[in-house]
C-alpha cells in the first residue's frame, strides 16, 4: 500500500487521504472508526479526511447510523483525475505560452539543470527532439 502513496500525493491528496481511500478500496462499506483503525489515521482526523474524500468524489457516505462509506471505483477515479489534469494542462499550455513568447523578451542564454533525474529528463528531451543527428 505504501508504494502507492507518492502517486496520490502527486494528484494533490494528503497522505492521510490516500491511506483512507486505499483502506476504503480494501474494505468498503465501513465506518470512519474502522478506516481509522485499518489505516493508522488518528481518530481525531479521520472525519475531516473522509469529508475531503467525499468533497473530491472519492468516497460516498451512506445514510446509516453510524455513517458508513464506500469508495469510488478506481477506474472512475483515474478517469476523473486524468480529465481534470488534461484540461488544466491544456489551459496552461495555451495561456502560459503567450507570456513566455513576448516580443520584448530577451532570449534565454543558459539553463541551470540540477539533479540526476532532471539531467536525464533533459537529455531524453534533446534526443527525442533530434531530427537528423545528435
Amino acid at each position: 500500500m505504501d508504494h502507492l502513496l507518492p502517486s496520490f500525493t502527486k494528484l494533490g491528496l494528503t497522505t492521510f487521504e490516500a491511506k483512507a481511500y486505499l483502506s476504503l478500496l480494501r474494505r468498503g462499506n465501513v465506518t470512519g472508526y474502522e478506516i481509522s483503525k485499518e489505516s493508522g489515521i488518528p481518530s481525531s482526523k479521520i472525519y475531516s479526511v473522509l469529508n475531503h474524500l467525499v468533497a473530491r468524489n472519492l468516497a460516498v457516505p451512506l445514510e446509516s447510523h453510524p455513517v458508513r462509506y464506500l469508495p469510488r471505483a478506481p477506474e472512475e477515479m483515474v478517469e476523473t483525475f486524468s480529465k481534470e489534469f488534461g484540461e488544466t494542462f491544456s489551459f496552461l499550455k495555451k495561456n502560459l505560452g503567450r507570456l513566455y513568447q513576448r516580443p520584448d523578451r530577451e532570449g534565454v542564454v543558459a539553463k541551470n539543470i540540477l539533479g540526476k533525474k532532471e539531467i536525464f529528463r533533459k537529455a531524453r528531451e534533446i534526443i527525442h527532439g533530434t531530427r537528423h543527428s545528435l
